[in-house]
């Protein structure tokens, strides 16, 4: 691709000021190692460690370390910067360069666009690129100056308190959500930090955390921070898996095989006898519905169901997996809906809602019923994100998202996926469902007794979604990897 003169003379001024930062670039780090770090920790937090990871305008390459890549690539424009970063890190692969012409593959998991957009000639010609270079549903994640800061930072640039600098860009949050839109890409993540970018012991953090949440006064902070998705454009198909946890569920066994349909090139239905006393295991008959493949998980004693769903996913091999009550009060035919959203790139992450159509009359409890209202309410506020039923047990999401998520706090399990899929900021869609009256069996949720723990899963999920978490690959114990399956 050639580029025209007026941009190659903006890459030439970038390029002989960052050219004249290199050898002193660690120091002018330096002068400001609070704000370098909650940086860094926030790129953590959005970036899965173990990814394939381009960084654009890459620098010396500290950050692209910290996020730790299976496969790492830095572009920059400096070429001192480049061979600096190269003998910095000599397992990461740095390239001297406009993103715009290199020569570079489309499979990249996420995009790190951190203080590096601000300098840009072509917003449009880099977003354009860094498109091409995701894969479906990859991240770019975008970290920019608050530009009514830009006087303060002249000044501090000046008195020699931070980085020289050079002419920025004027651009917003609104700015680049708008650009990002019009280039293919959904923002799962905005927001403003770092009101006091500076280290002050006991204050900083309590100040910009408090501030970062409150609408408008945010609008004050230096740092604008943005996490979006490379929206798929050609339809996709996946295999599935369909895990039903049991516990006492012979009566509903056989609709729960003769009812689940055939999705994607393959589906596999794991049902996960949660220590019945009833011989639901035994009563599993794979024969009635040969278009799909069935496993049969048996443990004793009971463990609950958030272990059971656990189990499921360890043993479940399709790209997607969806949860399934047994007491069938969600038909199977309702999961079509689901995945047709992950095939068409609209969700990465599906909680299913009772609330919006009419119930059959006994199919929720009063009781139930307003808990699960307070707790909406409660949970919404947490996850950023409006979500109008907590407990329905009817969810879907990509395999590879469940190894980043943090389980077996929450003994139904809704909760641990509802906060990882925050956590993640994931594309969360919510599906209406018709909520039915169970077949056979009785229900299993106790208002009063799980209250308590509704609300201490919320305060661990308050930390988990607002502080920046690093997204590590979680290792599950023994049990939580499933009995031996009896597989048909």
């Amino acid at each position: 691709m050639q580029l025209p003169d007026w941009l190659i003379e903006h890459h030439t001024r970038v390029t002989g000021h960052f050219d004249d930062l290199a050898p002193d670039y660690p120091r002018y780090k330096g002068l400001n190692p609070y704000y370098h770090e909650t940086l860094e920790r926030w790129c953590q937090s959005r970036v899965p460690f173990g990814r394939q990871v381009i960084d654009i305008g890459c620098g010396r390459g500290e950050l692209l370390r910290a996020v730790a890549p299976t496969r790492g690539v830095g572009v920059d424009l400096s070429s001192r910067m480049i061979q600096a970063a190269a003998a910095d890190h000599p397992d990461l692969d740095f390239r001297c360069g406009a993103i715009e012409t290199l020569d570079l593959d489309g499979a990249f998991d996420v995009a790190l666009c951190v203080n590096t957009l601000e300098y840009v000639g072509d917003l449009g010609g880099v977003l354009e690129r860094t498109f091409q270079l995701l894969r479906d549903n990859g991240r770019i994640v975008i970290a920019t100056a608050n530009p009514i800061w830009s006087s303060i930072f002249r000044t501090a640039s000046t008195l020699g308190l931070r980085i020289p600098d050079c002419p920025r860009l004027f651009i917003t949050n609104k700015d680049l959500v708008n650009l990002l839109a019009l280039y293919g890409f959904e923002v799962v993540d905005e927001r403003m930090d770092l009101i006091l970018p500076k280290k002050i012991p006991g204050v900083s953090d309590l100040v910009n955390r408090c501030v970062s949440m409150t609408p408008v006064v945010n609008w004050l902070s230096s740092t604008q921070l943005i996490v979006a998705r490379k929206v798929p454009v050609n339809r996709k198909d996946f295999s599935v898996s369909v895990v039903i946890p049991c516990h006492n569920e012979r009566g509903n066994i056989d609709r729960c095989v003769t009812d689940i349909s055939r999705f994607g090139p393959r589906t596999e239905l794991i049902i996960v006898d949660d220590g019945s006393t009833d011989g639901t295991a035994g009563a599993v008959r794979p024969e009635l519905n040969p278009a799909i493949e069935v496993k049969v998980i048996q443990y004793s004693p009971n463990e609950g169901k958030g272990r059971a769903v656990g189990r499921g996913f360890e043993a479940a091999t399709g790209d997607i997996i969806m949860i399934l009550d047994a007491d069938l009060t969600t038909h199977p035919e309702d999961l079509a809906i689901l995945y047709e959203a992950f095939v068409t790139g609209r969700a990465e992450f599906i909680n299913c809602t009772r609330m919006v159509y009419p119930m059959e009359n006994q199919a929720m409890k009063i009781l139930n019923y307003i808990g699960n209202k307070f707790f909406t309410i409660l949970v919404s506020l947490i996850m950023e994100k409006r979500v109008s039923d907590t407990l329905c047990g009817t969810k879907a999401m990509f395999r590879e998202d469940y190894h980043y998520m943090e389980m077996g706090r929450d003994p139904w399990g809704d909760y641990d996926f509802l906060f990882g899929a925050a956590q993640m900021r994931l594309a969360i869609r919510e599906v209406p469902i018709h909520y039915r009256e169970r077949i056979a069996g009785d229900s299993k949720m106790k208002a009063f007794k799980h209250t308590m723990n509704l609300l201490r899963m919320c305060w661990h999920g308050l930390f988990q979604v607002k502080t920046y978490r690093p997204l590590v690959k979680i290792r599950r114990s023994a049990s939580e990897q499933g009995g031996l399956p009896r597989e048909s």
